[in-house]
C-alpha cells in the first residue's frame, strides 16, 4: 500500500533564545535547561529551509523532480523531503482522530483495516496531532497557548489502496500548559536569578 503524506503546517513561532524551567533548582536560582536543544533546533530549521530553497531553484531552473525519499525515481537523496518533514513534525509519531470520537490512530499505521473509518472521513476535517519534532518543541518552549496551532494549521493525509482517500487534518501539537519560557519568567519575577544549567552544576 502506497501512502503519501502531504503536510503543510503554518504557525508563527517567535525565534528567541529561551529555555525550560527545571523544578527543584538549587542555590535559589532557576536553572535554564534545554537551551542547547533549542539552538540545535534552530540549526536544523536553517539547514532544512536552505535545502528547500535549493530544491525549489533546481526544479524551476532544470525541471528536476524531487520525490518523498529521492531526487529521482531511482537515486537516493542525502537529505530527502521526508527527512525535512520529519525534522519539523516527526510524521512517524503523528496521530489522527479518524472517527472524530477522541480516539487517536497513528497516521503511519493507517491501512485496509481502517477502510470503513477512512471512507467515512474522506474529504472531511479531522484533528491531527504532532507529538514530536521542532514544531512541537518550540511550541512547548516558547509559544503562548493562545498562539499555538490549535487547529489553525492544516495537513492533508492521503491513503491509497485501490482508491485514494483524502482526509483534511486540523493540526495541533501536544504542547500543553504554559510555555516553559512563561514559567521561567514567572520564577524570575519571584526574585530568583536565571542562570544556565551548567553554572548551577558547577556551583553545586
Amino acid at each position: 500500500m502506497k501512502k503519501i503524506f502531504a503536510m503543510t503546517l503554518l504557525a508563527a513561532l517567535p525565534l528567541a533564545a529561551m529555555a525550560q524551567y527545571e523544578e527543584g533548582s538549587e542555590n535559589g536560582v532557576v536553572s535554564l535547561v534545554g537551551l542547547k536543544d533549542f539552538i540545535k533546533d534552530l540549526g536544523i530549521i536553517e539547514t532544512d529551509v536552505s535545502l528547500l530553497h535549493q530544491y525549489k531553484a533546481d526544479y524551476e531552473e532544470n525541471g528536476t523532480a524531487y520525490y518523498w525519499g529521492t531526487w529521482s525515481k531511482t537515486e537516493e537523496l542525502k537529505h530527502p523531503l521526508n527527512t525535512i518533514v520529519a525534522d519539523l513534525i516527526d510524521h512517524g509519531s503523528m496521530t489522527i482522530d479518524l472517527n472524530d470520537d477522541g480516539q487517536e490512530r497513528k497516521v503511519t499505521g493507517l491501512g485496509k483495516n481502517d477502510a470503513s473509518a477512512l471512507l467515512s472521513a474522506n474529504g472531511k476535517n479531522r484533528k491531527a496531532y504532532v507529538y514530536n519534532g521542532v514544531l512541537k518543541r518550540l511550541e512547548q518552549l516558547a509559544v503562548d497557548e493562545s498562539y499555538r496551532l490549535n487547529g489553525r494549521g492544516e495537513c492533508t493525509i492521503r491513503v491509497s489502496f485501490l482508491a485514494t482517500i483524502t482526509v483534511n487534518g486540523k493540526a495541533y501539537t501536544k504542547a500543553s500548559g504554559a510555555s516553559d519560557f512563561a514559567l521561567n519568567y514567572s520564577r524570575s519575577t519571584e526574585g530568583k536569578e536565571l542562570v544556565p544549567l551548567d553554572q548551577v552544576a558547577e556551583d553545586t
